[in-house]
């Protein structure tokens, strides 16, 4: 019997640190999955989308520049580890949020800006009675 005890506390002592690690992992995954829905939750995509419109590739680049801030109240309460996934995973998922609406907003704004350019100048060739009128297409 007193091996039998033995052999139990034994295991019971080496699987500790196996338990911890599977509590730490969990701890882990959901700091990662909170800080990707509040992220997916807080960045506006239509103000990015807009700056990508109105500024171009400046709209990029600020998406990419600009690191966004953690919020504190989700924080509250949770261990230094938490704390440290929790604040990574927000501001990687934001800032991709931030960059693809601005990219969308670029694209966006570089096609329309194309058709916008394209369309003047055909109305303008189309309105025009004669194209010796622009001195565009005359070799003088």
């Amino acid at each position: 019997m007193f091996q039998k005890c033995a052999i139990l506390m034994i295991l019971l002592i080496l699987s500790a640190p196996f338990i911890a690690l599977a509590q730490e992992s969990s701890v882990i995954e959901e700091a990662k999955a909170a800080a990707i829905a509040d992220a997916e939750k807080d960045v506006n995509k239509t103000s990015w989308f807009l700056m990508g419109c109105s500024l171009g590739v400046g709209g990029v680049f600020a998406a990419t520049s600009n690191t966004p801030p953690v919020p504190v109240g989700m924080l509250v309460g949770k261990s230094a580890e938490y704390i440290t996934v929790y604040t990574t995973n927000y501001q990687a998922k934001a800032m991709e949020i931030q960059r693809q609406s601005a990219i969308s907003g670029t694209v966006v704004g570089t096609v329309t800006g194309v058709v916008v350019v394209v369309g003047c100048i055909w109305i303008a060739l189309t309105a025009a009675e004669d194209l010796s009128d622009f001195n565009l297409f005359v070799v003088q």
